[in-house]
């Protein structure tokens, strides 16, 4: 047992709900490590997390363009 899922296991979170208890489950058949990466060196997850903010203001900036054509 990975030293992540003992943590959740014995309680570290609180009490799982059904749904938690069986993600914890299945994830206790495969062998992994949690490590911690600093947003700056963890690229990707930077970049999916600032996705959405992109994304709404490349939106704007199109309706503001939809308003001067008018």
């Amino acid at each position: 047992m990975n030293l992540a899922t003992i943590f959740i296991a014995q309680g570290g979170q609180g009490k799982l709900s059904r749904r938690h208890a069986k993600w914890v489950e299945f994830m206790e058949k495969f062998s992994y490590v949690i490590k911690h990466k600093q947003g700056k060196m963890n690229v990707m997850v930077n970049a999916l997390s600032r996705r959405y903010a992109l994304i709404a203001m490349l939106e704007t900036k199109m309706l503001g363009l939809d308003c001067i054509k008018e």
